[in-house]
């Protein structure tokens, strides 16, 4: 009985002493359990961006002053406070927790619709963090170049910069932003903003963009990728022009969209200057001329979105609708070719020209000049100009003038020739724009002749018209590709279907009338042929008729003579596998049409239709096509 009970006793006691030891612990006890891969991702990148949530590295500064996560997020302005004056903890880890936090209070602010200046100022303070974080923190950028802070400290800086721009281009007159950019100098609450335009490339006499808007923020549909480079600042679209499109009398425009990448410095040779300051110095970089920026001594890449510009320029155009209307010879198309600069000219940049085919425009390369500009390599080496041409003119009429415009475009910017963008020229014409880059490289050697003196009825060529049929290459031009072009016409252009469509395509009557009046001009001193073609009239040929492969300018044409010392391409479409090569079309062209013999390449794209020049396999051949080029020049 006594050994019982002093056997209890132990148990009571060793109880007690297990409970002791509990409760001066604190109840601290460590169990282990498994976790996904997913869970651990989650955990080290769910921050304020992704989840609205502190990440688990700022929860780590928190919880030296003894909050909880539930807590700081509640009483955000004293966790911020209380944060700010840990001296004794780490300064990196301060000021990337204090990025975060003022980010976190921002959006809040936001949310809840607290004052405009309130929020503005969350956002600078956010962004100020990360910045002296970035380039006045305990280590170089480069020595935590793989840590994943690093990236969410950039991420908040550009997030919280692309905000403040945009929200503040909502809220202020175009005249305000524009008064900083004339004077260099506004005031934005206790903030004083200074501003260098000169690293953007803004067209002559524009001192600021009529309009801002946050790459991040637009999606685009039609386009498979968008082109980005990562790296420091935000990522905008400057809007150049809100005038409508070839509201212009000179042969070229610059697109009214570029890519913008808006810096925001805070003034300060050390870290205690930049927390205190409230001096800004806002600075704007085209990212097709440069791709770093050095701050603090300290060399960062900027960041850059190429591919929102181009979306939007194209989305606003209203392309699709014209180019119908241009073809139908209805109000609202146009009449005249036009060159459009993808990007402002740079003498040190080849061009590549894009001439697109029949009852099309610009956007026929809306794929392919994107993928283009998204390559670091090609972007470096050639600069995109896109040709958009009247496609009901007759072909002999479209060469001319494309001709013209691109000469006087090149004439304008180099008037020497002797700029590397003067120079080996690459031109890419889909379709009828590949039968017009044809001429373009060719001699005509007479071919011409005969059909014209038909057309006019007339034994010889009056001088002041003999340019339509009598060219030569064009030096400018290196090398040329072609896609799903005609070059022997089409069964489909003289068939029921083509009948049909050229039934109803009409020429600008402003062109009529330059027409008439040219050859009343090339007649003049022959009155009798005259006479009649004032009283017969003359058969001017559409452009479905220059497709036709029994129209008598078609055969002729067949016998100009490319020169042999620029190198071209083809690329065709076989839109059924199973029918063989030569007797297979895209539907439109007929493959012997577009197979030219002394092609350097032929690349024939099977189950593709017309439309190949938007095939990923059509791109990838430009791309390899190009990347050639490049070596090819190099040696």
């Amino acid at each position: 009985m006594a050994q019982n009970k002093e056997k209890m006793m132990r148990i009571f006691v060793l109880m007690w002493m297990v409970l002791l030891s509990l409760l001066l612990n604190g109840c601290a006890m460590v169990s282990l359990k498994q976790q996904t891969n997913a869970d651990y991702i989650a955990i080290k990148r769910d921050d304020v961006l992704s989840k609205g949530v502190l990440s688990e590295a700022s929860m780590t500064t928190v919880s030296v002053v003894g909050l909880a996560r539930a807590e700081c997020e509640k009483k955000l302005p004293e966790c911020i406070e209380k944060i700010a004056a840990l001296e004794e903890t780490e300064a990196d880890m301060r000021l990337a927790a204090l990025s975060e936090l003022w980010l976190l209070q921002a959006k809040s602010l936001e949310k809840n619709k607290q004052p405009f200046e309130t929020i503005q100022d969350a956002l600078l303070e956010s962004a100020r963090y990360a910045y002296a974080y970035l380039f006045f923190g305990s280590r170089d950028p480069k020595q935590r170049v793989l840590e994943s802070r690093q990236t969410q400290i950039v991420e908040y800086y550009n997030y919280a910069i692309q905000q403040f721009v945009g929200n503040n281009a909502k809220r202020y007159a175009v005249e305000d932003w524009r008064e900083l950019a004339e004077t260099g100098q506004m005031q934005l609450g206790k903030w004083r903003l200074q501003s260098d335009m000169s690293q953007l490339n803004l067209p002559d006499g524009m001192a600021w963009p009529k309009d801002i808007v946050i790459a991040s923020n637009l999606k685009f549909a039609g386009l498979r990728n968008v082109y980005q480079r990562d790296g420091f600042g935000a990522e905008l679209v400057a809007i150049l022009d809100d005038e409508p499109l070839l509201q212009t009398d000179q042969p070229f425009s610059e697109t009214n969209t570029a890519p913008a990448t808006l810096i925001v410095h805070f003034q300060g040779q050390n870290l205690d200057e930049v927390l205190q300051t409230h001096d800004l110095n806002i600075q704007s970089f085209d990212p097709f001329t440069y791709d770093s920026i050095t701050i603090n001594h300290k060399k960062v890449p900027l960041a850059a979105n190429f591919t929102a510009p181009y979306g939007v320029w194209l989305a606003e155009s209203g392309f699709a609708k014209q180019a119908i209307k241009t073809l139908l010879g209805r109000d609202g198309g146009i009449e005249k070719p036009h060159v459009f600069l993808m990007q402002p000219y740079d003498p040190n940049k080849r061009i590549l020209l894009m001439v697109h085919g029949l009852a099309s425009s610009p956007e026929a390369w809306v794929n392919m000049a994107n993928e283009i500009l998204g390559d670091v390599k090609l972007r470096q080496t050639y600069q995109i100009w896109q040709v958009y041409y009247p496609t009901n003119m007759p072909i002999v009429l479209n060469h001319v003038a494309i001709r013209h415009i691109v000469n006087e475009t090149m004439q304008h910017f180099d008037p020497q020739g002797k700029n590397i963008a003067s120079q080996n020229m690459v031109l890419v014409g889909h379709s009828m724009g590949g039968v017009i880059g044809r001429m373009m490289i060719a001699n005509d050697g007479g071919a011409l002749d005969e059909w014209f003196k038909e057309a006019l009825g007339v034994d010889k060529i009056p001088p002041r018209i003999l340019p339509l049929v009598r060219f030569e290459p064009m030096p400018q031009i290196g090398r040329v590709v072609f896609i799903a072009a005609p070059h022997q016409g089409t069964q489909m252009a003289g068939g029921k279907v083509g009948r049909l469509i050229g039934s109803v395509v009409r020429l600008p009557f402003r062109t009529l009338q330059t027409l008439e009046q040219s050859l009343a001009d090339a007649f003049s001193n022959n009155r009798r042929d005259l006479l009649r073609l004032q009283k017969d009239g003359i058969f001017v040929p559409n452009s479905i008729d220059n497709l036709d492969e029994k129209n008598r300018f078609v055969i002729a044409n067949r016998n100009i003579r490319i020169s042999e010392t620029i190198p071209y391409h083809s690329i065709i479409a076989q839109r059924k596998p199973n029918v063989p090569l030569e007797q297979s079309n895209d539907g439109v062209v007929p493959y012997l049409s577009a197979h030219l013999a002394h092609a350097q390449s032929e690349k024939v794209i099977v189950a593709a239709d017309h439309s190949v020049q938007e095939h990923p396999q059509a791109i990838l051949e430009i791309r390899r096509i190009l990347n050639e080029d490049m070596k090819t020049l190099s040696r």
